[in-house]
């Protein structure tokens, strides 16, 4: 089983070489020392979305790591802030087909850091199952 870690750092890049998978998360998917570093790694790079990102920015960030010489970068989307206080964060469901037509092989869907998801949507995704969904 893969085993991944969120980089909170430069300095952190070196020390997870026993990765097989590093996380950017949201509060660091604009720290471009970081994704410079995290490419250079050449390991499969998680980068999250963060919930005040827009879309153009998110793949910038991607982009970004991409011309740092790293392809493998599994796309995670947590949702976006709204004004809703049932939920931290409302799924970006239109952000798929944009994300779909480009050349990123893997997007998935992230309901993280609900204490307890809503049941109903762990297993909702699009037909051709290449978007799992993922509860921590």
């Amino acid at each position: 089983m893969p085993v991944a870690k969120e980089l909170i750092s430069v300095e952190d890049v070196p020390n997870y070489d026993d990765l097989d998978i590093l996380i950017i998360g949201e509060r660091n998917m604009a720290n471009y020392p970081l994704l410079a570093a995290a490419a250079e790694s050449g390991k499969t790079i998680i980068l999250k979305r963060s919930v005040s990102a827009t879309l153009e920015e998110f793949l910038m960030c991607a982009e970004y790591i991409m011309a740092g010489g790293n392809t493998d970068i599994i796309l995670c989307d947590r949702g976006l802030r709204t004004f809703a206080n049932e939920t931290k964060a409302t799924f970006d469901i239109s952000a798929i087909p944009l994300l779909k037509s480009g050349y990123y092989e893997v997007f998935k869907r992230f309901c993280s850091h609900r204490r307890n998801p809503p049941p109903h949507f762990a297993g909702t995704g699009l037909p051709d199952g290449r978007h799992p969904s993922s509860v921590r």
